[in-house]
């Protein structure tokens, strides 16, 4: 399988996670978690740039939701390689903030589109927003649609693969399984989605995220893998909460992992996106394999946890999880020994 692009610079598309504890104003909570200090990222090496190129197409739609004031505008990347077969999956990144501007619209390079290529997905980017722009003000968490699916934005992303689907001429759109990253505010939306379609949420990515109050919903999403990612000493109130989320789902045996980049503030940057797809990689290649299989049918199946890797944050090392005895608090969970062995590396062990 070839490798996905490692340069800083070229991996827009998704947050690639760094893991460092040593920022003192977080010490006090991290270290109550379990969470270990550690270096920064390593540099990444030159990349050939023509040879990282994937081919393929962008087909863009859009959906107008009149009732919830709402419209969804999206791009979704199909591989050349993907031809003539059935998309597994979509990999669908919610366009918010500085998002677009990073993703640059058509970026071939980056390590999304690897995946997407190498596993047979598509890639969405899904821009929402009201029909009626409104004036600059507080919103209520339950009521900004890019954060919460239940304004009707859930279902107006269903419409919009309904629509690419035909425009596309590929009907396994209408029921693929979906996998999240959002940031900031939009981190929200992929778990909210889950409480609406828990059978069609394949995995959830939350980059810098804060769950303002909103209450997750503890039947769904301890069977859904997910990376929670966390920034610098400036974001001591979104870590704390993210810190607070990642204990309570691992204390229920959810297959999640919490990593930080250190020293960054609540902002999106392409070196800061990039740095660590060697561990990002793996972990959507496990979490891919592991409820899908070789189907091409999009039924999940519950993530074999046992058959994964534990990262224990405070010793700074991993084991098998049928060897982890102790308490699930203050650990990672990964899908595969590649991804955790990908999680020493990057941390230096």
């Amino acid at each position: 399988m070839p490798r996905a692009c490692s340069t800083l610079s070229l991996l827009r598309v998704l947050p690639f996670l760094a893991i460092s504890f040593a920022d003192p104003l977080l010490a006090q909570p991290l270290q109550q978690a379990g969470v270990s200090q550690q270096a920064g990222p390593r540099p990444a090496p030159v990349v050939d740039w023509a040879a990282q190129f994937v081919p393929g197409s962008e087909i863009a739609a859009a959906v107008n939701v009149p009732a919830d004031d709402l419209k969804l505008e999206g791009a979704l990347f199909i591989p050349d390689r993907a031809a003539g077969k059935k998309l597994r999956a979509v990999l669908v990144v919610i366009d918010w903030g500085y998002v677009a501007e990073l993703l640059g619209g058509y970026n071939p390079y980056s390590a999304m589109h690897h995946l997407a290529r190498d596993l047979d997905c598509g890639l969405l980017r899904v821009r929402i927003s009201r029909i009626h722009p409104r004036p600059p003000g507080p919103v209520a968490p339950n009521e900004q649609p890019q954060r919460y699916a239940a304004t009707g934005s859930g279902d107006g992303l269903l419409r919009l693969l309904e629509k690419l689907a035909v425009e596309t001429k590929r009907q396994e759109l209408e029921s693929a399984p979906l996998l999240f990253w959002g940031w900031s505010a939009a981190g929200g939306f992929g778990p909210s989605f889950a409480r609406l379609q828990p059978t069609r949420t394949l995995g959830l990515i939350q980059y810098q995220s804060h769950r303002r109050g909103i209450v997750p919903d503890w039947s769904v999403l301890p069977n859904i893998p997910m990376l929670i990612v966390i920034g610098g000493e400036q974001q001591k109130e979104q870590n704390d909460d993210s810190i607070v989320f990642w204990n309570e789902g691992r204390s229920r045996g959810a297959p999640w992992a919490l990593v930080q980049q250190r020293g960054i503030d609540h902002e999106l940057k392409s070196d800061h996106l990039g740095a660590l797809d060697p561990f990002l990689v793996p972990w959507v290649e496990g979490v891919i394999q592991g409820r899908l299989g070789g189907s091409t049918g999009g039924r999940l199946s519950v993530m074999p946890l046992e058959s994964g890797w534990v990262g224990v944050h405070a010793a700074g090392a991993v084991l098998p999880a049928s060897s982890f005895t102790g308490p699930q608090e203050g650990t990672s969970w990964f899908p595969s020994e590649r991804a955790a062995r990908a999680w020493l590396a990057v941390i230096g062990k």
